[in-house]
């Protein structure tokens, strides 16, 4: 079964076309890696897929639900890329104004537990996030949707901030949370992270998908074992 499945979407912002007739699938259980150049259309599809977009041509849907159908938006948590909670907010009441949100019981438990897989210090929830820095804000962020125990995690950009421990951190805490059951589709410019970590990637360019396979396909189509070479080459092929 496919967790999201994106059928001949375009989306267009009066002249300008975003996103052009994208068709993918992303299966059950995978971690899924969106790349391309600033302006591909990336968060474009994303916001569809998130229904942060309302007017668009084809069809989505997600754990079989199409996109504005009841329940549809119950299968996944988003984080999106300019993520900014209430600076006021202690980390403590964020997660619960999300979990109030989402209409599930709070669950701290749990919450220490992804701290902790994810190496976020808990004692920084007591702290107001105004006093976070943006690697510490952009983390908390991913703790929240990594609680939400939605089956699918929406991630615009995760990385944006993180720092090397902080992003090492956060692929270990991905690779847990996928071998737990859950699926991911993120996006984000870091070609190692997307190699080391996703089973499967998807290249935009130029609003239309150039590739949908796994990060060793690319490579083995291009003869490399790099993946950006592979990735420069594969959208250099279609310019």
């Amino acid at each position: 079964m496919d967790i999201i499945r994106v059928s001949n979407l375009k989306k267009n912002y009066k002249s300008n076309i975003a996103v052009n007739c994208v068709t993918l699938n992303v299966p059950q259980g995978a971690v899924y890696g969106l790349i391309g150049l600033n302006g591909a259309g990336k968060t474009t599809l994303i916001k569809a897929i998130t229904g942060l977009i309302k007017k668009f041509e084809g069809s989505v849907e997600i754990a079989g639900v199409k996109w504005g159908r009841t329940g549809y938006r119950n299968n996944f948590a988003f984080l999106t890329e300019q993520f900014s909670p209430h600076r006021y907010l202690t980390g403590w009441e964020y997660l619960a104004f999300m979990w109030k949100l989402r209409g599930v019981p709070p669950d701290k438990q749990k919450a220490v537990a992804v701290c902790n897989e994810f190496g976020f210090d808990v004692a920084l929830l007591d702290k107001k996030t105004g006093e976070y820095s943006k690697g510490t804000v952009q983390m908390l962020g991913i703790i929240q949707a990594v609680c939400s125990s939605a089956q699918l995690l929406i991630m615009d950009e995760p990385t944006a901030g993180l720092d090397p421990l902080a992003r090492a951190k956060f692929k270990t805490g991905i690779a847990g949370i996928n071998n737990a059951g859950h699926s991911v589709f993120l996006s984000t410019h870091i070609l190692h992270d997307i190699d080391t970590l996703c089973t499967h990637i998807g290249i935009l360019h130029r609003g239309q998908l150039l590739f949908n396979g796994t990060p060793a396909y690319l490579k083995e189509r291009h003869g490399t074992e790099n993946l950006e070479a592979a990735f420069l080459t594969e959208i250099g092929a279609a310019a």
